[in-house]
This record gives C-alpha cells, structure tokens and sequence, in this order.
C-alpha cells in the first residue's frame, strides 16, 4: 500500500516540475494543475494506473509481442479517457476549462489529442522499462 502511496505522490510533484518546466520552454503563461502546492495528482493517478494495468499484464498468458501491442493500445485508451475524465470532472467543479487541446492537430473534443495520448503512451512504457526496469 506505502508503496502506491509513494508513487502517487512521488510522481504528482514530478508531473508539477515536469508542466512547469514545459510551460517555461513553451512560454506558456499557465498554472500546473488546479491544487495548490507542488503536486499534479492527475500524474499519479496515470502512474498508479500503470503500476496495477501491469500487474494485470503479467498475468496474462500470451506472447511478449502480443502483449506489448495489447499494452500500448490499453495504456493509449485508458490513459486518454484519464485525461478526458479529469479535463471534464475539473470542467463542472470550477466552471472553466484548465486546459484544452482545440489547437492541436488531431484532437478529439477538448480534452484528448492523439499526439498527447501518444506521449503518454511513450511515457508509461518509459516508466515500465527503464526507471521500473521490469
């Protein structure tokens, strides 16, 4: 259990550094997430989502290149619908988008982008197979 919450948290403040960071070198005047202090918990969710989707994975028995196909499909359809469901929840709780994707090329409703959905994708992997190194 300590060690979902480590994580949740651990990536919640790397995901704060990581948009800030970003919105520097894109000179974008925004403010990481909708909390106050230094933490983005929508990045340990996706995390947490990860850590337990691969949990899952591992008990599947099918061959490694089905798998990781399934995988990456799996990580780009629940990690979109993670950043629909929070673009949207956030939407009704403060009356105002914090953010929208309507000026990227292939974008779906305000929320999902294909690309964005893409680095995520990247990112869980990323995660998974080198800082994880399952």
């Amino acid at each position: 259990m300590y060690y979902y919450i480590n994580n949740f948290l651990l990536f919640s403040i790397i995901g704060f550094f990581f948009e800030t960071i970003l919105f520097a070198i894109l000179k974008i005047h925004n403010q990481s997430g909708f909390m106050h202090l230094w933490w983005t918990p929508f990045y340990g969710t996706g995390v947490i989502i990860v850590l337990l989707s691969k949990k899952w994975f591992d008990k599947l028995n099918i061959k490694k290149k089905y798998k990781t196909l399934l995988m990456i499909l799996y990580f780009f359809v629940v990690l979109s619908l993670l950043e629909f469901s929070g673009g949207w929840i956030l939407e009704r709780l403060h009356g105002y988008s914090l953010w929208t994707y309507e000026i990227i090329p292939l974008h779906i409703g305000k929320y999902i982008s294909i690309g964005t959905s893409l680095i995520w994708t990247m990112f869980a992997f990323l995660y998974l197979y080198v800082i994880r190194k399952y």
